[in-house]
């Protein structure tokens, strides 16, 4: 991936073994949120912990998850954020 924008790496013990670099995509809204962002990652997470057999995840959507924290722009970097996939 050229230029990533940023890094996503776990501190809480989830299946990261090295950080990945993430690409963002473009801005997403919901029902409840407009601050969504959806992200390219590599190397892709292995798909198989998950149910999916051998497709892997490159898709991810963040959303932050502390109130008055914001992705756009990212004013302060260690964001906490919840991570879904497609």
């Amino acid at each position: 991936m050229d230029n990533p924008d940023f890094f996503l790496a776990s501190s809480e013990g989830y299946r990261l073994e090295e950080p990945r670099s993430c690409k963002r995509i473009k801005r997403v809204r919901s029902d409840n949120r407009d601050d969504l962002l959806l992200v390219k990652v590599e190397p892709p997470l292995i798909g198989q912990p998950y149910g999916l057999g051998g497709s892997d995840i490159d898709t991810l959507l963040f959303a932050t998850r502390h109130k008055g924290d914001s992705l756009f722009p990212i004013m302060l970097w260690r964001v906490f954020f919840h991570v879904a996939r497609l």
